[in-house]
Formats: C-alpha cells, sequence, structure tokens
C-alpha cells in the first residue's frame, strides 16, 4: 500500500513540475522555432518526376542544428519532416540556426542568428541548392 502511495504521489509531483517549465502565471515559458526547407533542384533535366519517398529521403539526409550564439556550443539537432517542416521549443535567448552545407550547392537562409520569445513563434526558412544542373 506504501510503494503505491510513493508511485501516485510521484506521478502527480512529475505531471505538476512538467506544468512549471511551460507556464508562468498563465504564460509560456518557452518559444516555437520553426520553418520549411526547400531542397532543389533534384533532377538535371524537367521535368522531374520523383517519389515523395525519395523527397523524403532528401529531407531526411539533412538536418537543422541549434547553436548557442557564440557558433561553437551545439545545443540541439532537429529532423526536417518530409514535407520540409521543422519546429522546435527552445528557451528564451538567441540562438543560431544551421543546417549542413555541402562541398557542392549552397544554402540561403542559414546560419541565422534568431531571437526566440516566450509564447511566441520565430520563423527560419532554408533554401538548399543542391548544385544539379
Amino acid at each position: 500500500m506504501e510503494t503505491k502511495y510513493l508511485l501516485v504521489s510521484a506521478a502527480f509531483l512529475l505531471v505538476l513540475l512538467s506544468g512549471c517549465l511551460r507556464t508562468n502565471n498563465g504564460q509560456s515559458t518557452v518559444g516555437t522555432l520553426e520553418g520549411k526547407v526547400t531542397i532543389g533542384p533534384l533532377c538535371p533535366v524537367e521535368p522531374c518526376n520523383i517519389s515523395a519517398e525519395q523527397m523524403a529521403q532528401a529531407y531526411a539526409g539533412r538536418k537543422i542544428f541549434i547553436y548557442a550564439k557564440d557558433m561553437n556550443t551545439l545545443l540541439k539537432t532537429v529532423d526536417i519532416n518530409a514535407d520540409g517542416t521543422y519546429g522546435i521549443e527552445l528557451a528564451p535567448g538567441q540562438y543560431i540556426v544551421d543546417t549542413n552545407h555541402l562541398a557542392v550547392g549552397s544554402v540561403k537562409g542559414a546560419p541565422k542568428l534568431v531571437d526566440i520569445t516566450a509564447g511566441k513563434t520565430t520563423k527560419a526558412d532554408i533554401e538548399i541548392d543542391t548544385g544539379i544542373r
């Protein structure tokens, strides 16, 4: 009986504490970073007839990196969804958003300094030119 009471108490405490991370007097204590990544061209000639699975693989090969403002400390690595979107909750502050830079092609929109504000969404879109021609 005592063990059951301790487990229920611990579960209640976890729920209570998790709510503290999300609210402060009803206000969110985190902000959201989200964006859309575009990758292309993916074929050397038009029309480009690649499947949704192939497109998802193109995004899976890339990541979003969240660095401290000094650009030396990697804080988070974020997967890009099959539709090119990504999102992550972060504590308020300034961060550098970046992605994989390969030897061929170029990247627009990264690295980028972003300001995260509690309760707000910050956008950071990235365009990746694969260099395929």
